[in-house]
């Protein structure tokens, strides 16, 4: 959620930069990744894909943000539903790596899809707050 509402709300070059800086905290053993893990494998293991997805996602939802594509709900819904996509796409892509032939969308994909919904349904509610309280500063 933080990531489709750092895209909407910062712009794409902010919303990258929150991406890699979340990556690099994480990276550098600060405990920001699921669950509290940290380090640089889990960049570069089966998770990994799932975290660089989360730049072109930012990077995608600032993009249309701020040109103006989002001009309503339904707008913002598809938009939503396409940086969730494009996450668990790459995500699964990459774990697909890592994990027996045929089971990477059973374990990458499936389970992600209600969560992202309702995440993408919250988003859709905080977003006229979130982007005051960014405007007031």
């Amino acid at each position: 959620m933080a990531v489709t509402l750092a895209g909407l709300t910062l712009g794409w070059r902010l919303a990258i930069w929150s991406q890699i800086t979340y990556i690099a905290a994480g990276c550098a053993n600060m405990p920001v990744f699921a669950n509290g893990e940290f380090g640089i494998a889990k960049l570069f293991g089966p998770t990994g894909g799932y975290l660089v997805s989360f730049i072109v996602a930012a990077g995608l939802l600032g993009y249309v943000s701020e040109r103006g594509f989002i001009r309503n709900a339904l707008d913002l819904a598809s938009a939503l539903i396409a940086a969730n996509f494009i996450i668990l796409a790459i995500g699964t892509a990459w774990l697909a790596w890592y994990v027996p032939q045929g089971t990477a969308m059973n374990l990458g994909f499936y389970p992600f899809l209600t969560g992202a919904l309702m995440k993408s349904l919250v988003v859709v509610a905080m977003l006229p707050a979130a982007k005051r309280i960014i405007k007031s500063r």
